[in-house]
């Protein structure tokens, strides 16, 4: 009783301070011979199946590779020092990312949740539509993302959707699976005539207690990325289905030093979050960013991470994540 109550004092004393905790890079494959850094869904060190991979990347169809085309997904535990993030102010604006409690309300259903977002989105970034359209639900250790990397890359969905739209307008017909659940063909080309449109990611902690102290969503200060040499390409394709189609992803995880650690970047989290009123906003694409990501797409890295001072005791967080397109049909300061 006396450990449990010394470490529940230490998890409120960090809840105020940063804290050291261990998030996954990936080792670079990409130079030795037919390897690619990647990997096939499904597999063992991959805890997300084919319906979060659709959620995140759509249904583009993969291109077949050589058949001595070898995926890794070379994980490497890397010890990072993460700072609370309560009352810095961070913005889409300029951070890419955003706390937010105005407007959000006890969880009752996913069709009311997604309409409350959509109101709080439009209202709170000035967009003129603002589409709730997929969700990803986690619920145990297993669905956790504990790997640094963003939700989308070059070649994404997100980043041709334009294109895909223009191709449909000149009558080579293109198929809705393209594109996520809940996204449609009329939505793309709603991105013809917009001015400005992003990909936003809401995250929210849903218990089972009321704060969440398990583990927590990190975020990275974009401003600590060093460039290209920084993170690394990272394939991603589901097994063949029954037809013999495999479709295939795109995003990019923060490449591993030799020695396991990396001080250079600066991450971030929201202790203590509470299940009925918070919540995160992260940026997954900007057709216009308003900050520098230092990468090659305005996005933002993350992870999750387990908290080494929760109470043993702590049950497994529940969490959902909900994919918002948001459309400007004016010009954004």
């Amino acid at each position: 009783k006396r450990d449990q109550k010394r470490k529940k004092r230490s998890f409120m004393k960090m809840c105020v301070e940063s804290i050291e905790a261990e998030i996954q890079y990936n080792k670079d494959r990409s130079e030795e011979g037919s390897c690619v850094n990647g990997l096939i869904i499904g597999g063992t060190n991959f805890g997300l199946g084919n319906e979060a991979f659709f959620v995140q990347h759509g249904k583009m169809v993969a291109k077949k590779l050589a058949s001595d085309v070898e995926h890794h997904n070379d994980l490497v535990p890397t010890k990072v020092r993460i700072e609370n993030a309560r009352g810095m102010n961070l913005s889409i604006k300029n951070h890419g990312i955003q706390f937010v409690t105005e407007g959000i309300c006890p969880f009752q259903d996913m069709e009311t949740y997604y309409a409350q977002l959509e109101e709080i989105t439009k209202k709170l970034f000035k967009a003129s539509r603002a589409k709730a359209f997929c969700h990803a639900a986690r619920g145990n250790s297993e669905g956790y993302g504990t790997w640094a990397h963003t939700d989308h890359a070059p070649g994404s969905w997100s980043t041709e959707m334009a294109k895909i739209a223009a191709t449909q307008q000149s009558n080579q017909s293109l198929p809705d699976h393209f594109l996520p659940p809940g996204l449609t063909m009329d939505d793309a080309k709603n991105i013809l005539k917009a001015k400005r449109f992003a990909v936003i990611s809401v995250w929210r902690y849903l218990g089972p207690t009321q704060k969440c102290r398990k583990s927590h969503l990190a975020l990275l200060d974009a401003s600590s990325l060093q460039g290209p040499d920084d993170y690394l390409h990272f394939e991603l394709r589901t097994a063949p289905d029954s037809s013999g189609l495999s479709y295939s992803g795109q995003n990019f995880r923060l490449k591993a030093k030799e020695e396991g650690s990396n001080t250079n970047h600066r991450w971030f989290y929201f202790p203590n979050m509470d299940k009925d009123s918070e919540a995160i906003i992260f940026l997954v694409y900007d057709s216009k960013p308003t900050f520098d990501s230092h990468c090659h797409i305005p996005t933002v890295f993350h992870a999750a991470f387990f908290d080494p001072f929760s109470p043993p005791e702590e049950p497994e967080r529940q969490s959902v994540d909900v994919r918002i397109l948001l459309t400007w049909d004016h010009n954004v300061e």
